[in-house]
């Protein structure tokens, strides 16, 4: 069985500027919201896709279906959908750029396109990456959804964007207990903050940070490292049942182990199945994927760099 773990990672700056529009616009140059009044509130028109969510985007006035992924720094298209917004593409009429992701490195292409819309919402130009064997269509990642605090609820099937940001103090006002988690944010090469938001969590007695990725379809995923310190070494690896796994940078075999326990903010999940990541670009000790979304009400702030979670009845 083939399954998919999203994860995308450019190696180079994600910098660019969104041409003048109309509405809301979310420019690629990632650029927190504010907190405060105003709030604007966007609910995308997601629907269910497999175990995540996805939304119809218009690109230069083509519907492009994109999942929607907490896990990609970058939002990509797949070259048929690349050859379908251009009849004349071909790869090398395209700059590239490395993206790392499950599965390892890739070489994409660089592309944009000059309208997009997400419902009400008109992002205006963006940039994209074209990822060869890609499966969906396209993937749409934080450089649009990192310029807004994200209401994320994949058993209602909804995922709301808010122009203003919540402010330190501030909660979400949920019907459901709340926790609340300080984001930290991870440093890529030569200082570059990325638009990944960490937060704490436990696997048996192993403290680590996870990244909550919607867009691992796959379900939870831990790095090799943290699993070797755990006592599950490649000899213990090389016995387990695995699942191929596609990613960003293409298919792997994923190992799959039953844990003791995770724990995550004061909740503990008793014996968690993982996969095992068995290369070494996944770049988080652990993904928390869609099997942690499932049951989960997610409030991403990227104004006040934290993350709400509420468990769903």
């Amino acid at each position: 069985m083939r399954r998919w773990l999203g994860l995308v990672f450019l190696m180079s700056s994600l910098a660019g500027c969104a041409e003048p529009g109309h509405g809301l616009r979310a420019p690629n140059a990632v650029q927190p919201p504010e907190c405060g009044p105003g709030d604007e509130a966007i609910a995308l028109p997601v629907f269910r896709y497999g175990n995540g969510l996805a939304t119809a985007a218009m690109m230069d006035g083509k519907k492009v279906l994109m999942l929607v992924d907490t896990g990609a720094a970058s939002s990509t298209i797949s070259e048929k959908t690349a050859a379908q917004l251009d009849p004349n593409y071909t790869r090398e009429s395209h700059a590239t750029a490395e993206v790392s992701g499950f599965g390892g490195d890739k070489e994409a292409r660089k592309t944009s396109v000059a309208q997009m819309r997400l419902g009400k919402l008109n992002v205006g130009s963006l940039n994209l990456l074209i990822v060869p064997d890609q499966q969906f269509d396209g993937v749409l990642g934080l450089d649009v959804m990192a310029h807004f605090d994200v209401d994320f609820d994949l058993l209602h099937q909804h995922v709301t964007l808010h122009s203003k940001g919540l402010c330190a103090g501030e909660r979400p006002n949920w019907p459901n207990a709340v926790q609340e988690f300080p984001a930290v944010r991870p440093i890529v090469s030569r200082g570059l903050t990325a638009p990944f938001m960490l937060i704490g969590s436990q696997v048996d007695d192993e403290p680590m940070l996870a990244i909550l990725d919607s867009g691992a379809l796959v379900g939870s995923v831990i790095h090799r490292r943290f699993a070797s310190k755990l006592g599950v070494d490649a000899n213990i690896r090389d016995t387990l049942p695995t699942d191929d796994v596609s990613g960003a940078g293409g298919v792997e075999k994923s190992p799959l182990y039953q844990f003791h326990q995770l724990i995550v903010g004061d909740e503990i999940f008793p014996n968690p199945k993982l996969h095992i990541s068995t290369t070494r670009e996944l770049r988080f000790p652990l993904v928390l994927g869609a099997d942690y979304f499932r049951h989960h009400r997610i409030w991403f702030s990227f104004a006040s760099n934290r993350i709400f979670v509420s468990r769903v009845p």
